[in-house]
């Protein structure tokens, strides 16, 4: 049984990954979704689960009225006064668990999954997948932050994950395991390990957050003869529109992103993991721009530019980029090579432990 937080598309993302590989080896994979108001689940997540596909209410941020940071605060007073629901959804993932009775329970980091340990105790085997639980490994290099935001992100990983027996942090670059932390490849999509690869000259954008758009939309203006291609949630899944001769938008949809992301110069991003992780692979360059006070996308763009990623920025830089396109032509990484030759890694550990108890 997975379960999976809803918040980002990245774990949707892995967590049908993951899916495909374990059904290979003949396995049957259920999955629970942590769902809020503000984010639709995206149609290639609920098609591939179908009917073994059921949501809950979980935890999630708000952002502000520009729709382009968090805000905290608020989030954390919003979320208590759910807690009443949370805890009637906990009793309800207790009983699917139970009703399922998994051989094992794959949390990518769903606050909930971790919960729902603390509070029933499941005797099912439980692992934590996600590039969080890196951030728990005692080698893992912080970038300069305030002391507060680092103990907060590393404690509510510490709360997602309990009553996990081994996390695996998904990394950017191979890492020595340290106690139950198992660093190992992103889970990405068979597409992408298939994908050929060019450069059609335009930019490929991805936003999480809509209040971004207006960014990319003034420098277009002020910058005719670039093309750019942009997803955004502002649109209905699947559609698109033609904002000006040189800016086309797009609803969220991932066979479209896959093919643009492929033929891109190069992609400009909110600073989520698994996006920064399919553009790496298709070697192309990235800028990454961390959600105004989302810590994690800041820790992100940090740890992805430390894996020669691209670059990360406060705004949407297309200028900056541009200039360091140009300058790092022949840039390489042994990223590739790490995810080539450790595709396994994670299903095999798995593998192991499920055998030995």
């Amino acid at each position: 049984m997975f379960l999976v937080q809803g918040e980002g598309r990245g774990h949707m993302t892995q967590a049908v990954s993951l899916k495909k590989r374990l059904e290979k080896d003949g396995h049957q994979v259920r999955a629970g979704v942590g769902i809020n108001p503000r984010r639709n689940i995206p149609e290639f997540f609920s098609s591939e689960f179908g009917e073994g596909l059921f949501r809950y209410q979980s935890p999630n941020f708000i952002t502000d009225q520009k729709q382009k940071g968090l805000q905290i605060g608020k989030s954390i007073w919003v979320n208590l006064l759910m807690l009443n629901t949370y805890l009637k959804e906990l009793k309800r993932l207790k009983r699917e668990t139970l009703d399922y009775a998994p051989n094992a329970i794959i949390n990518f980091y769903e606050p909930l999954g971790g919960l729902l340990q603390a509070f029933n105790r499941i005797s099912i085997p439980t692992y934590g997948i996600g590039h969080q639980f890196l951030l728990l490994h005692p080698d893992f290099e912080m970038p300069k932050s305030s002391r507060s935001d680092r103990i907060s992100l590393q404690n509510f990983t510490r709360l997602t994950g309990m009553g996990c027996k081994r996390y695996f942090g998904l990394s950017f670059y191979d890492m020595p395991a340290r106690g139950k932390i198992i660093p190992v490849p992103p889970l990405l999509r068979e597409t992408i390990l298939k994908m050929e690869k060019d450069d059609e000259g335009f930019f490929l954008v991805y936003l999480l957050n809509p209040g971004y758009i207006e960014e990319v939309k003034k420098w277009s203006k002020e910058n005719p003869g670039t093309k750019i291609c942009c997803f955004t949630d502002s649109l209905v899944e699947d559609t698109q529109k033609q904002e000006s001769e040189d800016l086309t938008l797009y609803g969220l949809s991932g066979t479209n992103f896959l093919k643009l992301l492929s033929k891109c110069r190069g992609l400009i991003t909110t600073a989520g993991f698994e996006s920064v992780c399919e553009a790496m692979y298709l070697e192309k360059p990235v800028m990454m721009v961390p959600v105004k006070n989302h810590f994690e996308q800041f820790v992100n763009s940090r740890d992805g530019y430390k894996a020669g990623a691209g670059i990360y920025s406060d705004h949407f830089d297309f200028d900056g980029f541009l200039s360091w396109i140009e300058q790092n032509q022949n840039t390489e990484s042994s990223y590739k090579n790490w995810v080539e030759k450790n595709q396994d890694k994670l299903v095999h550990q798995l593998y192991s432990d499920l055998n030995s108890n």
